[in-house]
């Protein structure tokens, strides 16, 4: 959960222990992922176990920390499906709540700094991070499922995160360029958005504090690279594009296994870029090698994700 934790706060961590059985459960599936050799039997067992405890949790910002948690799990064919629906369902919460106004509507009582919700307290920065992880996942999972985005923040009054949960604001700066990303280039067309700005802010994005975190760099290099590929022209080739798809694949390629394993969206990434590794190089000796290195990764995350094994099998059977 350590290595999760910065980005899902969902939990106060001196109440771990204190967590019902189904959150306690859901934690367990994501730290499952950090365990070594294949994982994804002993995963569905808990998202199994989690699904049954679920019916018996009537506590509805217990099922939104449970569903977030949730939602990273992704195995088989609908395996995506579910986790949209995960995330949906999460989204959801938060207006029952009253997280997306924090208006104290539906059993929750506002005071300075805690909501009372079934007689228990919640304290208000816990429930300002369930908000803004719900924002993120909408954003991250229309990118990756292509699907449509949930909330409308028009319709929301929520303060920013803390800045002592600095991981989270700027997962939170990377789900906006998401958002910008799919207005600009992948909305239907009579929805798109002008954004001359985004292209700049896309490739001009640092995050806060000093120190880069791999995950955020891979987010980063995944949004990029979705935005980029849309500026691709088979007729008319900018050899600028190449280039910086190029430049972010190497950085992909770079970043540690771990990061590929706790989220889906490094398997997304990897699969942009082996789609586009004929544009990605000047010579074919640094186009194969990049092609090489992005198979093993996925026969090393076959054992993780569904989707790194289905992508390594259509791959595979490609070149043979």
């Amino acid at each position: 959960m350590e290595n999760i934790y910065p980005f899902y706060p969902v939990i106060e961590k001196e109440d771990l222990w204190k967590s019902p059985l189904l959150l306690l459960n859901a934690m367990f599936l994501v730290a499952t992922r950090c365990r070594p050799g294949d994982v994804r039997e002993r995963c569905q067992e808990l998202f199994e176990r989690c699904k049954l405890l679920e019916l018996l949790e009537n506590n509805k910002i217990v099922l939104l920390q449970s569903y977030l948690l949730m939602s990273i799990h992704e195995e088989g064919i609908n395996g995506s499906s579910l986790s949209k629906e995960y995330i949906v369902r999460a989204c959801n919460l938060c207006g029952d709540v009253g997280l997306t106004t924090l208006s104290g509507s539906n059993g929750t009582v506002q005071d300075t700094q805690h909501r009372v919700y079934k007689k228990m307290y919640y304290g208000k920065s816990l429930l300002n991070r369930l908000f803004w992880i719900s924002y993120c996942c909408d954003r991250l999972s229309a990118a990756t499922h292509g699907r449509e985005i949930y909330f409308n923040m028009n319709d929301v009054l929520v303060d920013e995160v803390s800045g002592e949960f600095q991981h989270l604001q700027n997962f939170v700066s990377l789900a906006r360029l998401v958002e910008r990303t799919l207005w600009a280039r992948y909305r239907p067309v009579h929805g798109r958005s002008i954004d001359e700005h985004l292209q700049d802010d896309l490739l001009q994005w640092k995050p806060i504090g000093e120190i880069a975190h791999p995950w955020l760099d891979l987010v980063h290099c995944y949004t990029s690279m979705l935005y980029l590929r849309c500026k691709v022209d088979p007729v008319a080739s900018d050899q600028e594009v190449y280039n910086l798809i190029h430049e972010y694949a190497k950085r992909v390629l770079s970043i540690d296994e771990l990061w590929f394993q706790l989220f889906i969206v490094g398997v997304h990434a990897l699969l942009h870029i082996r789609s586009l590794s004929s544009l990605l190089a000047n010579d074919s000796g640094s186009d194969e090698e990049m092609k090489k290195t992005v198979i093993q990764r996925l026969k090393n995350l076959k054992g993780k994700w569904w989707l790194a094994a289905a992508g390594l099998k259509m791959f595979v059977d490609q070149s043979t």
